[in-house]
């Protein structure tokens, strides 16, 4: 077996119940993929290479029929994993050209690699730092784009271990100082709550519109006054 081939069974094997099952929960759970999908992954860091491997899997034993198109970030490290992993990219570009490249190829859905870690810390981060309740959905829409989230379930803490159980180097983007407190602060919330990441979580669905003072909706703002009538 080569390198690559071990490197790929080890998401269903090794890493089948928290990347792979994961993988698929989210798929089916926030309908990220339909039949004649024509997706993109943009290969970059960990998260993304992790996604490659996942959707080369998912084409081999999908029950309906998609594309997926490989492109990689114009990087000397992500050429070298491309060739390591035998990921078929079409394409490498520069940073900033991934949307007027998606619309020359009329490709109409961006995989992302944000995940669950991202989306707790990002929701905290908004609470803490902008006074918003928001977060990271797992697919959004912007100028005709369609921008999916298929690890918004999987642990960094899991995508890291299958990289190093596979003895992987990648180049990753540093995060912002402020993510990286974010995330120091709900580490040490854990010694007081085990359940401080899930409960985070949950709360982006469990929103009570009665309790709160107000809220956004297609830019308009509602207060709970507009709609409060005294007993």
């Amino acid at each position: 077996m080569e390198f690559y081939q071990e490197v790929e069974r080890s998401i269903i094997t090794t890493y089948r119940g928290k990347i792979w099952s994961k993988f698929i929960k989210a798929l089916k759970e926030y309908r990220l993929l339909n039949p004649q999908d024509h997706i993109c992954v943009l290969l970059r860091g960990s998260g993304s290479f992790v996604l490659a491997k996942l959707f080369q899997e998912l084409e081999r034993h999908s029950d309906f029929p998609f594309e997926v198109d490989f492109v990689g970030i114009n990087r000397e490290s992500v050429k070298k994993n491309v060739e390591l992993l035998k990921i078929p990219v079409c394409e490498f570009i520069e940073e900033g050209n991934i949307q007027s490249w998606l619309k020359n190829q009329s490709i109409h859905i961006m995989v992302e690699d944000k995940n669950y870690d991202d989306v707790i810390e990002t929701t905290m981060m908004n609470v803490l730092f902008n006074g918003e309740f928001k977060t990271i959905l797992p697919q959004k829409e912007i100028e005709d784009i369609i921008y999916i989230q298929p690890l918004y379930l999987v642990r960094e803490r899991d995508i890291t271990a299958w990289k190093n159980y596979n003895h992987l180097l990648f180049e990753e983007n540093p995060k912002e100082e402020i993510q990286l407190q974010t995330k120091k602060w709900i580490h040490d919330l854990l010694s007081y709550n085990s359940a401080v990441e899930k409960n985070i979580f949950i709360s982006t669905s469990n929103v009570y519109i009665q309790k709160v003072l107000g809220y956004k909706k297609d830019g308009e703002k509602v207060l709970f006054l507009d709609n409060y009538e005294k007993e």
